[in-house]
């Protein structure tokens, strides 16, 4: 009797020490900010591949009634299959207009970072490490993605400071996603404002929104649609505010607007190699200053 008393506590050390260890291991992924789950594979050799040039937007459908929508000079890959739908933004900007589906996750991969779909509508636009991500509707998930599989949420900017924890952005939610050399995600939320994510998507109707952006942002966005470039030579008058609708690629109209405030002088340098045309922008004489000059990509 006292041997099998004994087998049956050995029976239930062995039993519960695999169930233990598990019990630690999910302890630390939590407290790590990980989640375990196989790594996305956003590789595909078989993944459709799209591009748009500068001023060119574009939009693919697929089977299951979604939509992307490629904003100038945007390269990505989709990749479909039974149980994801996974697009891979290489550069530019996409609006994603999902169709919820719970067997089957939409997600955008930036880098290390991902943007998962929980009924949605979303733009997402990257350059140069820093993303900035704007919810219409729905809400959107952001997590982190390591090569090795890893995945789990990423690091929160606070007045505080940073901490690991998830990030759900729900309908006029903004948020800009950092990547450092290594591949740390970094969030920091703005506050909600429904009015500026739909201002953020107005391309989609071929216009730029502007209110209260300023003029170093406006010729920014008029560079990004346009191979005439905008150019800042005073620095004087980079923080002019600015407002209005214009079509992405009517330069002139905004150029007579600004006009009409004088305050900017324009002049403009005829084509060369790289650009058709450099618009030039300085402060007017009459209202004092010198320019430097100053180019904005």
């Amino acid at each position: 009797m006292s041997h099998f008393r004994g087998q049956r506590r050995n029976g239930n050390q062995n039993r519960w020490a695999p169930k233990a260890a598990l019990f630690v291991a999910l302890a630390i992924h939590q407290l790590m900010g990980q989640r375990l789950e196989p790594a996305v594979d956003f590789t595909d050799e078989a993944a459709l591949s799209r591009d748009t040039t500068v001023g060119q937007r574009s939009a693919v459908a697929l089977e299951d009634l979604s939509a992307i929508h490629l904003n100038t000079d945007t390269s990505l890959t989709i990749s479909d299959s039974p149980r994801s739908r996974n697009v891979l933004l290489k550069k530019g900007e996409l609006y994603a207009d999902v169709r919820h589906d719970d067997f089957r996750t939409f997600r955008v991969k930036v880098g290390h970072a991902l943007f998962e779909d929980l009924g949605t509508q979303f733009d997402v636009y990257t350059e140069k490490r820093a993303t900035t991500i704007s919810v219409t509707r729905g809400e959107v998930r952001i997590r982190e993605q390591h090569s090795d599989g890893r995945v789990g949420d990423p690091l929160v900017s606070t007045p505080a400071g940073q901490k690991r924890e998830a990030v759900i952005l729900e309908r006029g939610d903004l948020a800009w996603v950092y990547e450092s050399d290594d591949g740390i995600i970094t969030v920091k939320k703005q506050p909600r404002d429904l009015a500026e994510a739909m201002r953020r998507v107005e391309w989609l109707r071929g216009k730029l929104a502007f209110n209260g952006q300023t003029l170093d942002e406006v010729a920014h966005e008029f560079n990004r649609y346009n191979r005439s470039k905008l150019i800042i030579d005073d620095p004087a008058i980079a923080g002019l505010r600015v407002g209005g609708r214009y079509r992405f690629n009517d330069i002139e109209a905004f150029l007579a607007a600004l006009k009409a405030r004088n305050e900017v002088e324009v002049s403009v340098v005829e084509a060369d190699k790289t650009y058709p045309r450099e618009i030039h922008l300085n402060l007017k004489a009459s209202a004092g200053g010198e320019g430097r000059r100053r180019r904005l990509r």
